[in-house]
């Protein structure tokens, strides 16, 4: 194989693995109940609740 046939082969490769990857993260996440809520019940512990008043 030439450099240019190689290298779109491995980015091919490449692709594929992150494909995989972010699956699984994806999966993990959903798990518990997906990224953001479980970053949000973190931060609303840590910080409390501010009111806003105008």
């Amino acid at each position: 194989m030439g450099p240019k046939i190689l290298g779109a082969w491995l980015w091919l490769m490449m692709l594929d693995e992150q494909e995989v990857c972010l699956q699984a993260l994806f999966e993990n996440w959903a798990e518990k109940g997906g990224l953001w809520s479980a970053a949000a019940s973190k931060n609303h512990g840590l910080f409390g609740v501010t009111e806003y008043k105008g």
